[in-house]
């Protein structure tokens, strides 16, 4: 008896344990970030005012529909400036197309009311940014100001820092060499740099 007792606790000693590993899968399963969307995630929407630039140089609006994630969303609910005129909630069900997780589209036919009144495109890669933006309620449960198919336009909405879409600057040997000379030691800009790109902004729209 006592050495069947002695082999059964030498083979215990030996045997892998089986508690306490984080596996892959069950990683995956803790973090919020990486489970699959439900129906019922939440989705906010922003009705937001952007510029392009058309082929004259000239600015012209453009009015898009954009996710925001839970850190946008409490950030304009603080107050500060914002490109959203208004923000709508929809739960994922209504705001994808097909699979949550594989969407095929957007279901454009669910924003008519926030965007009523405006010419609307997408925002570009509005499937890929939707899904991340979504995700980030669920860490953020605090950030849901709205109602789904709540809209809300109490947003300290303005233009006054232009968003441009297709903007391209084009950097040269020269730009290099004068953007060096405008940083000093600690890393800060001249004074004039800042007001030189309002003035670039205000000539484009007068033109």
């Amino acid at each position: 008896m006592l050495r069947l007792l002695l082999l059964i606790t030498s083979v215990s000693a030996f045997a892998p344990a089986t508690f306490g590993i984080l596996r892959p899968s069950s990683l995956h399963a803790a973090d919020p970030m990486q489970k699959p969307l439900t129906p019922t995630d939440y989705m906010a929407v922003g009705l937001a005012c952007c510029f392009a630039m058309n082929d004259n140089g000239k600015l012209n609006e453009a009015w898009i529909f954009e996710p925001l994630t839970a850190g946008s969303l409490e950030t304009i609910e603080h107050g500060i400036e914002t490109s959203y005129k208004q923000v709508m909630a929809l739960a994922a069900e209504d705001f994808f197309e097909g699979d949550l997780n594989e969407p095929t589209g957007i279901k454009i036919q669910n924003l008519q009311a926030l965007g009523e009144g405006y010419e609307v495109s997408l925002c570009d890669n509005v499937i890929e940014r939707s899904l991340a933006a979504s995700r980030t309620f669920r860490r953020r449960e605090e950030a849901k100001s709205l109602e789904f198919n709540e809209m809300s336009d109490e947003y300290n909405f303005s233009v006054e820092r232009k968003r441009i879409l297709n903007h391209v600057v084009e950097v040269n040997d020269a730009d290099n060499v004068k953007q060096d000379m405008s940083i000093d030691v600690y890393g800060r800009e001249e004074e004039g740099e800042g007001e030189d790109l309002k003035n670039q902004i205000e000539a484009l729209e007068a033109a």
